[in-house]
């Protein structure tokens, strides 16, 4: 079974999008440029893909989801643990849009 988070694809998509989320190129995201760079995603989605697939998250829930993500506790996601929450953030997002 094809895995869409494995792939080359997504990967090269997750990179492009922590260079543009990372507004002042520290190598980090902190939680305000993650929701806006969720926000700018969604916006996106919701130009090809209508329903709750193009409802954002909220501010809180994107800190909830973040704290569990810094695994340093530094208020920051370097890239590793970036990748790993929009993993998650997609499996996620699959599961609730297609109830897998």
């Amino acid at each position: 079974m094809l895995n869409i988070t494995e792939s080359k694809t997504f990967n090269d998509a997750l990179e492009l999008s922590f260079k543009k989320i990372d507004k002042d190129k520290s190598g980090k995201v902190n939680s305000t440029e993650l929701t806006s760079g969720l926000n700018f995603i969604y916006a996106q989605l919701g130009k090809r893909l209508p329903g709750k697939l193009a409802t954002p998250p909220t501010a809180a829930q994107v800190e909830e989801s973040f704290r569990k993500y810094d695994r340093d506790s530094n208020g920051e996601l370097d890239y590793a643990e970036y990748k790993g929450f929009m993993v998650q953030w997609f499996k996620d997002l699959f599961k609730r849009s297609f109830h897998v």
